[in-house]
C-alpha cells in the first residue's frame, strides 16, 4: 500500500464497512510481533510475512476466512430469527 500501512488500512476499512462479512488478511514484506498483534486486535484474521508464507499456510488462512464468514452468516440468521420471533413472526 503506497499511501498507508496495513494497520491504517484496517482502521479505515472497519470505519467504513461491516467487518464481519469480509475477513482481512495482512501480508507484508516486513513485519514484527507488535504490528501482528495490533493487526489481529483490529480485526485481521491473520498476519504473515511474505518470506514465511507457504502454500499450506495460505490454504489454512483461506479456509479460516471461509469458516469465519459462514459463522457470521449463521449468527446473523439466528439474530434475525430471534428478532422476528419477538415480534410474533415465526420463520
Amino acid at each position: 500500500l503506497p499511501d498507508q500501512d496495513g494497520l491504517e488500512f484496517l482502521r479505515q476499512w472497519f470505519k467504513q464497512f461491516h467487518p464481519a462479512w469480509v475477513p482481512i488478511f495482512i501480508l507484508t514484506g516486513e513485519g514484527n510481533e507488535m504490528m501482528a498483534t495490533q493487526a489481529l486486535q483490529q480485526g485481521a484474521i491473520d498476519y504473515q510475512v511474505k518470506a514465511h508464507l507457504t502454500a499450506e499456510r495460505l490454504n489454512e488462512i483461506v479456509l479460516q476466512a471461509i469458516n469465519k464468514i459462514q459463522l457470521k452468516q449463521t449468527e446473523y440468521r439466528l439474530k434475525e430469527q430471534e428478532e422476528l420471533g419477538s415480534l410474533g413472526i415465526v420463520v
